[in-house]
């Protein structure tokens, strides 16, 4: 009875999403159920093979707390293929032309280099977008007087005052091509830039050399 059922209901599948369906139309509809079927057959028998594995497991860690711990490393695997891959941006310039939607000033995750995470303020707008702000100074909310270390790693608020670090921006300079704009604001509010078409930061061992050219 219950087989007669799941092809009632698969047979009504098709003539409801097709009422003027053919003979022929409907044949071709039952090929491809069944070549679908041997998908299907194939999850169900990896499906008796698991639970054969898990049993197995199971019957042969003799403590509770290391099958416990085993299926909880088993989870955790679990999780990372199951999960949609997460889109790594390598930069601002990567995220607005690789993403569909319109992207606003503000704060993305990037991967420096394709594996290093970082939050990143992107300029969405000035100049067809995608720019990585690396500083941004107004109104002297704290303090750019700072350590090497500090320097090197970044300090401030993101989503104000800030410097993005020595050590970031090198990583970044040193995977790909890139250019920088300075711009500034003065108190009337009259803006002013300049454009370096090669903007590279060395690493520490450089202690962190700037090589800027190409200016317009």
């Amino acid at each position: 009875m219950r087989i007669d059922k799941i092809m009632q209901e698969l047979h009504d599948a098709c003539i409801r999403d097709n009422q003027r369906q053919t003979i022929k139309k409907l044949k071709k509809d039952q090929q491809t159920i069944l070549d679908n079927i041997e998908i299907y057959k194939d999850v169900v028998k990896l499906n008796t093979k698991l639970r054969k594995e898990i049993k197995w497991i199971i019957e042969e860690s003799k403590e509770k707390r290391e099958t416990r711990r085993i299926f909880d490393l088993l989870k955790q695997d679990t999780k990372g293929i199951c999960s949609p891959p997460i889109a790594k941006y390598k930069d601002c310039t990567e995220l607005k032309r690789k993403t569909k939607k319109k992207l606003n000033d503000g704060v993305y995750m990037i991967y420096l280099a394709g594996n290093n995470p970082v939050q990143a303020y992107c300029d969405m707008t000035t100049d067809g977008g995608g720019w990585k702000v690396m500083l941004k100074r107004n109104g002297g909310s704290i303090s750019f007087a700072r350590t090497w270390v500090e320097c090197k790693n970044g300090f401030g608020d993101i989503h104000g005052d800030f410097w993005f670090g020595n050590k970031y921006t090198h990583i970044l300079t040193s995977s790909g091509k890139y250019e920088l704009r300075v711009e500034v604001i003065d108190s009337g509010n009259d803006k002013q830039y300049a454009v370096y078409k090669t903007f590279v930061v060395g690493d520490a061992g450089s202690k962190y050399k700037l090589t800027v050219g190409d200016y317009s």
